[in-house]
Order: structure tokens, then sequence, then C-alpha cells
């Protein structure tokens, strides 16, 4: 079994609060406000990490009969670009059980604050760590029968830290110290530059390929890879240094899943099928 609490991680965690309002103070009766169904992953841009930029943008959603976000524009920025823009981008991907009124679905909008702070308590990362490792200690020692629990642990512990954890500076270095080495490796260029959730998912289906549920765990991995390839597309590449990097990263994740996954439709998870073939003698 990999060891890989080596050392106690003081990092700081970034806190993310979302909240909605109506913006029908008094609404008719017979109205049901809309209710969050589905929320992706939102990462704390890097470059406002790296600037210590912080703030609070306040949105209009408008949200159709089925739930899903038609528009979105800001109505109090944060005073910086880059978080207004994140916030956006991660409200144009929540889904909604759509407002009804007098029992049926109707066209609705909603207010939304996005909190942008840095905070100096972490997600209680050295805890996960160490749960981790007792719990992979525990799975070695049972059979296949009593290890499935153990090992739904495990993905439970995963996706509360994908969910949770949104440094995107740091999130690479928890992660080097979990994942298999063989697959640390095969990414050890790249854990400086974008946040890399996935590999998280695949090492487990690398570590437990008898588990009971392993396409629910592939379900897993395609959202982390929805949610980690749209990071990369919306981070500004503000030079040529960063436009390659971005080309370079999708394109290596690309060969990763056309030679792991091949089942998974490049196109479904936002990547175009091709791959440059510059990069293909780098990765």
């Amino acid at each position: 079994m990999k060891k890989f609490f080596n050392y106690v991680l003081i990092f700081s965690s970034l806190l993310f609060l979302a909240c909605s309002s109506k913006i029908e103070k008094s609404p008719a009766a017979g109205y049901e406000p809309p209710t969050l169904l589905k929320q992706p992953r939102l990462y704390y841009p890097k470059i406002a990490q790296e600037n210590a930029l912080w703030g609070s943008t306040k949105l209009i959603i408008s949200i159709n009969e089925n739930g899903i976000v038609n528009n979105v524009y800001v109505i109090k920025s944060s005073g910086h670009k880059i978080l207004d823009s994140a916030a956006i981008n991660y409200c144009k991907n929540l889904l909604f059980n759509p407002a009804k009124r007098n029992g049926k679905p109707v066209n609705s909008k909603i207010e939304w604050v996005i909190k942008f702070n840095i905070s100096d308590q972490n997600w209680e990362i050295d805890n996960y760590l160490l749960e981790l490792s007792r719990l992979y200690d525990k799975v070695q020692r049972l059979n296949q029968e009593y290890r499935i629990e153990v090992e739904r642990e495990i993905l439970k512990k995963h996706n509360e830290f994908v969910q949770n954890f949104s440094d995107a500076l740091n999130f690479n270095k928890v992660l080097l110290q979990i994942i298999l080495p063989e697959i640390s490796k095969e990414w050890e260029k790249d854990w400086n530059g974008w946040p890399l959730s996935f590999l998280l998912y695949h090492d487990f289906i690398k570590r437990f390929p008898d588990y009971d549920s392993i396409s629910v765990v592939k379900n897993l991995l395609i959202n982390s890879l929805k949610s980690d390839i749209q990071y990369i597309k919306n981070t500004p590449a503000l030079d040529i240094n960063v436009k390659k990097e971005k080309e370079k990263i999708l394109n290596k994740i690309k060969i990763f899943i056309t030679t792991n996954y091949p089942d998974v439709i490049l196109k479904d998870i936002n990547l175009e099928a091709n791959v440059s073939s510059i990069y293909l003698s780098k990765m």
C-alpha cells in the first residue's frame, strides 16, 4: 500500500458560500420558488489566488420552466472581473427544480451571491489524509466479502474532498500524496499547472477493479473530467505561454481518455475528437 501521509499539511482553504433569495419578496399565493437540484464544483481562479483577490459577486439568474439557467448577469461586482466571470460561469451550470405557479412549472428569476474568501482555516485536509491512510490499511486486511463497505467509505471520502476542497493551487499537492506511484509519475510534469481531480477516481478504479459499482465510479470520473476541463478552458490565456499550456494539458487529457476509457465520447465532456500531433511526442 502506498505510504502517502508524510507530513502535516497546512493549506489555506477556499470557502465558497452561495446563497439565493427570490427577487419577489411577497410572492403571490400558489407560487413556489425554484430550488437547487444540482451545482457544479467551483474552483477559486488561480490568478485571483496568486494575487490575493477576494470579494462577493451578486447576480440575477433567469431560470426557465425546465429548471435550466438561460441567463446570468451581475448586479453588484466583486470589484474583480476575474471573480465575476468565475461566478457567472458557475451559475450558468446550476440546475434547479423549476418554480411553480399553481402546480405548473414557470420561468423565474432569483438573486444569487457568490462569496470568494481566502481563509487561514483548512478544509480538514489532515483528517482526510489520516482517514484514507486508516481505510487503505484496513481494506488490505479484509477479504473481498468485507472489503466493499470500506471501499464505499473511501469513495465517500474522495467525493467530499473533491466537492469541498476548492483550492486550485494546492489541489494536486494533496492528490500527489494519495494516488498510486505509477499514476503520479505519468502526470508529474503537470502537478503545478491545473487541478486534476479525475485522477482520484482513476486511482480508485486501478486500486479496486472488482468494486461492485465500478460504473458509478466511472460516472464520477467523467463528471470530474467535465469540471476540470471547464476550469482549464475558462482560465484566461493572458499570454502565448498560458495558451500553449492549456492546449498541451487538454491534449494530454484526450490521450488519457482514449487510452484508458475508450467508451467515453470526447464531445460529451466538451473536448474535440482530434489530438494535435505536435504534442504527442511530449506526452
